[in-house]
């Protein structure tokens, strides 16, 4: 038996001399992991925060095994599952979980006498010490290809329970050393065993070691194309059954005390390492990166039918993973302010961002840096920021004039060469190059034109101009505090108000899009769209998550971008023009900042700009939490329909069973009926909408809403069916849907 331990001490030499970057966390790692993650805790309906086992059913649930039992999980709502009773035993602590052959369920927990029980839509097998099932703490679990389930024990041994009985093995069967018992089975159905530095596999009834590691604390995870992975310490290797373990990378130093807990790879043959105290770190096939998740003990690593990765911690509750699509940009990352007021980039592609306590700062080499010390900074207050298209950048301030950048030093523009105010509130750079200036004064609009300021009334009693965009026209469009909408015309103001919301509500936001329409986004009133003459208004009784609006910015795939009172969120325009149209009365909305983790992203408003678009389509908006950063092109659709499950029929209170081909049968003197469904999608659950009717009594099909039941009052007698449809944040119907 060949001492692997000196073996992989050799392979660490050639890698620290061949690969240095092996061992080190990438440049992507250490400037932050690029997953967004979402943490769903006991607040959530979670039973417990200690997540020990996550799977996944045919039927499309997600299954969660907690200190405190089990759940099904939609996305969106957490059922408790009650484990089966037996003899008086009963667990809800359950230690780890197994999706078996034939959708079946297996766990294992502690109780008096030990408890293993497998159970499916059909049958339930329950298993106490009477099988001989040991009371020692399991800790893994898997199924063989004969149906045998497996499960490693704490104090080093395993149990096969196989057509009611259960057989043990220990010391003398190959498991030899002290330590926990860790089982899996790969790709072509043989078994794995790691233990106390050992790891091998079984057969013909004996366990038989292959590998000697140096480190006790050994996981093992089937690989996707055969053989296993294997993490001992801090060294990761790939192994075939009769062939020398390969040192794929080492780890970088962790804290003390830090310990490997799981192992798992995904579809796309990224390797996830989940660590005891360490939190979870990506091997990519190329280095090591560190991925945030909402504890630093990681129980279970899980990848679901839509490709996202479910993280179970030991007091953090569940985490999802996904590719990350908004980054927050706050003083954690080195901005000097908690609120952003406005944002720009210049023709370089920097950005630049005013805070609400006056800074400025411009990202170089992805840091922040202040501006106090170039040559002509006299240390204003910043309100505003617009770069122009010479490379320079223009910068609104409070009671400090105009302000220009450009090469390494500021130029300063003051009532002495023509500005009308010293307070500017918004700014726009248009296509021509002109500077347009909203100053905090009445009536006080003006145009920098070749170094000229030329001065515009607005109508009595408008008051601050909040917003400014060209269209594709090349006109200026203006929208004011008091919610006034205005086009300049040559070289006067026109006031359109009238062609718009009525009566008027703020307007905090402007957008032009490249199909000539105007978009306004309002206090309290949702978002305004003109186009061709004609005045659209969505609002909440539309879909619209908010009537707050802040910002709104097109993406390069026909997408609209968000920023309201209470969050960030997509829609596509052709929900829009649906609507318009009356070929649909609800909008699908993807709240992206609750999706992504990040629920209080509140939009800023009053200064302007308040978002900008850099060179690779990247949007950045101006929030009460700092800078937000989307990447609409990581947004991938999903085109899975989302499977729809009618769960439950309720009459008068009554839960009546729903099995597949069976009719209920209603008593005439029900009262009140209530079919509970839902539709199974888990990478933006919150955004799926369902709609439904009842043939026999009613032909039309409700509007599109998120709710998940249905009530009806008494119905005469008759055959009726109750069907229900759904469609994902991709606007992806599941026409088929589920009926009883």
């Amino acid at each position: 038996m060949p001492n692997f331990g000196f073996i992989a001490s050799l392979c660490l030499v050639c890698l620290v001399i061949v690969i240095p970057e092996g061992i080190a966390f990438g440049a992507e790692g250490n400037s932050g992991s690029k997953w967004s993650v979402r943490a769903w805790q006991a607040d959530d309906g979670l039973p417990d925060n200690n997540v020990t086992g996550i799977a996944q059913t045919s039927d499309g649930y997600l299954w969660v095994s907690t200190h405190a039992g089990l759940a099904r999980f939609d996305g969106v709502r957490f059922v408790d599952q009650p484990l089966p009773v037996h003899g008086g035993i009963s667990n809800s602590l359950v230690r780890t979980m197994l999706l078996g052959r034939g959708n079946e369920l297996w766990l294992a927990g502690e109780a008096a006498g030990g408890l293993v029980v497998g159970f499916s839509g059909s049958s339930t097998n329950i298993l106490t010490s009477a099988e001989g099932v040991p009371s020692f703490k399991p800790i893994s679990m898997t199924q063989t290809p004969d149906g045998a389930v497996w499960v490693g024990y704490v104090d080093g041994s395993a149990r096969r329970y196989y057509r009611g009985e259960a057989g043990r093995f220990g010391t003398r069967e190959g498991l030899g050393g002290t330590g926990g018992c860790w089982l899996v089975t790969d790709q072509s159905g043989m078994l794995w065993f790691a233990k106390a530095g050992h790891v091998g596999v079984f057969e013909r009834d004996h366990f038989v070691e292959r590998f000697e590691f140096p480190e006790q604390i050994i996981r093992v995870a089937p690989a996707r194309d055969g053989g296993v992975w294997i993490l001992s310490g801090l060294q990761l290797f790939k192994a075939a059954t009769n062939a020398e373990p390969v040192l794929v990378g080492t780890l970088p130093e962790l804290r003390a005390g830090v310990e490997p807990s799981v192992l798992f790879e995904s579809r796309q043959g990224q390797v996830w390492l989940g660590t005891k105290s360490g939190g979870l770190v990506l091997w990519n096939g190329r280095t090591f990166l560190p991925v945030a998740t909402s504890h630093s003990d990681i129980t279970s690593v899980f990848e679901d039918n839509e490709g996202n990765i479910w993280v179970g911690t030991e007091g953090g509750g569940l985490d999802r993973l996904r590719n990350q699509i908004l980054e927050l940009n706050g003083s954690s990352l080195g901005l000097p302010f908690e609120t952003a007021r406005s944002v720009c980039v210049d023709d370089q592609g920097t950005v630049w961002a005013a805070g609400a306590n006056g800074t400025l700062v411009r990202q170089v080499n992805g840091q922040w840096k202040t501006m106090a010390d170039a040559l002509g900074w006299s240390n204003p207050r910043v309100t505003s920021v617009a770069g122009d298209e010479h490379g320079g950048v223009w910068v609104g301030t409070y009671h400090g004039g105009l302000l220009h950048w450009r090469g390494d030093r500021f130029e300063s523009f003051s009532r002495e060469d023509g500005l009308a105010g010293d307070v500017v509130r918004a700014m726009l750079v248009d296509s021509r190059g002109d500077l347009w200036i909203g100053l905090e004064a009445a009536n006080c609009l003006q145009q920098l034109s070749g170094g000229k300021f030329k001065t515009f009334s607005q109508p009595t009693g408008s008051r601050t101009i909040r917003a400014i965009v060209e269209d594709v026209s090349g006109r200026i469009w203006l929208g004011t505090s008091d919610g006034y909408l205005l086009r300049v015309d040559g070289d006067h103001i026109v006031d359109e108000t009238s062609r718009a919301l009525q009566p008027t509500k703020p307007i905090r936001a402007l957008h032009a899009s490249k199909d000539g329409a105007l978009w306004i986004g309002y206090a309290a009133a949702g978002l305004g769209l003109l186009r061709d003459g004609k005045f659209s208004k969505f609002g909440t009784e539309h879909g619209m998550p908010d009537n707050y609006i802040c910002g709104i910015q097109s993406d390069d795939g026909g997408g609209l971008w968000f920023t309201a009172s209470h969050g960030l969120f997509q829609i596509r325009q052709r929900e829009f023009d649906q609507i318009a149209e009356g070929r649909s009365s609800r909008l699908l909305a993807v709240d992206f900042g609750r999706n992504e983790g990040l629920p209080n992203l509140q939009g800023s408003y009053g200064y302007w700009p308040a978002y900008a678009k850099d060179r690779i389509g990247n949007i950045w908006f101006a929030t009460r939490s700092g800078l937000v950063s989307t990447s609409p092109s990581r947004v991938q659709a999903n085109r899975i329909p989302p499977k729809v499950i009618i769960e439950r029929l309720v009459v008068d209170g009554r839960v009546l069973p729903v099995r597949p081909g069976e009719v209920p049968v209603l008593t005439p003197n029900h009262r009140r009926i209530e079919v509970e469904f839902t539709a199974l999608n888990f990478a933006a659950p919150d955004s799926i909408l369902l709609q439904y009717r009842l043939a026999g009594w009613d032909e039309n099909w409700s509007d599109p809403k998120p709710e998940r039941s249905a009530v009806f009052s008494r119905m005469p007698a008759g055959l009726y069916e109750f069907q229900v449809a759904a469609r994902n944040a991709a606007g992806i119907w599941n026409h088929e849907g589920a009926r009883i």
